[in-house]
C-alpha cells in the first residue's frame, strides 16, 4: 500500500536498482517513503472510520480494519493519537 502512497505523493514509481540505491540521497528517499506511508495510514484507516474505533484497543481496531496491528500502532503514533502500547 505504501507504493501507491509513493506514487500519489511523488508522481511515479520509484524502484531501486543497485546502481541507484548508492546515487539517490538517502534523505530524500525516507521523506518519500514517510509521505506514501502517511498515505497509506490515512487510505487504510480514514479518520471517519478511525473515531468509531476510539476506546478500543490495538487488536479491535485491526481487526476492524483487517491490517496488522503494527501499521494501527504505526498510524496512530504518526498522528499523535496513540496513548499506549494497548492490545
Amino acid at each position: 500500500m505504501a507504493e501507491v502512497g509513493y506514487c500519489s505523493c511523488v508522481g511515479t514509481p520509484y524502484v531501486t536498482t543497485p546502481w541507484e540505491s548508492a546515487s539517490f540521497p538517502r534523505k530524500v528517499r525516507q521523506k518519500q517513503e514517510h509521505a506514501a506511508d502517511k498515505f497509506a495510514a490515512h487510505f487504510l484507516m480514514p479518520d471517519v472510520e478511525l473515531q468509531k474505533m476510539k476506546g478500543k484497543g490495538i487488536k479491535d481496531v485491526a481487526q476492524y480494519f483487517g491490517i496488522p496491528e503494527e501499521m494501527v500502532k504505526l498510524r496512530l503514533t504518526m498522528f499523535g493519537i496513540a496513548t499506549d502500547d494497548d492490545s
